[in-house]
C-alpha cells in the first residue's frame, strides 16, 4: 500500500497483481474514502513491501518486477532518477 504524494488517493494491489486506487478526503466525521477502481494491471509479487510507488501526482508508477521462475531470479535492473525522468 501507498500514498500519492498529496494524500488524495491510497494505492493497493490485489492478490491477483491489480493495482486499485481509492479517493480519501476529509468530511465533517472524519475521513472519507471512496469507492475503489481498477487503475492497471501489473505482474508483480504480492505481499512484497513496496513493491510499488508511484510520482508525487499518481500519474506515473514505478513497479518492481518479480521473476516468476527461478531460472531469472539473478538478474537485477535498476532504474536510476525514475522521477526525473519525465520532467526534462
Amino acid at each position: 500500500m501507498t500514498w500519492r504524494g498529496d494524500s488524495r488517493e491510497l494505492y493497493y494491489e490485489t492478490p491477483d497483481s491489480r493495482i486499485m486506487g481509492v479517493d480519501i478526503r476529509s468530511g465533517p466525521d472524519g475521513v472519507i474514502a471512496g469507492a475503489s477502481k481498477l487503475l492497471f494491471s501489473a505482474d508483480i509479487e504480492v505481499g512484497m513491501l513496496h513493491s510499488f510507488d508511484s510520482t508525487p501526482d499518481g500519474k506515473k508508477f514505478l513497479i518492481v518486477q518479480t521473476p516468476r521462475t527461478r531460472d531469472n531470479a539473478t538478474k537485477l535492473t535498476i532504474v536510476s532518477n525514475w522521477q526525473g525522468a519525465h520532467e526534462k
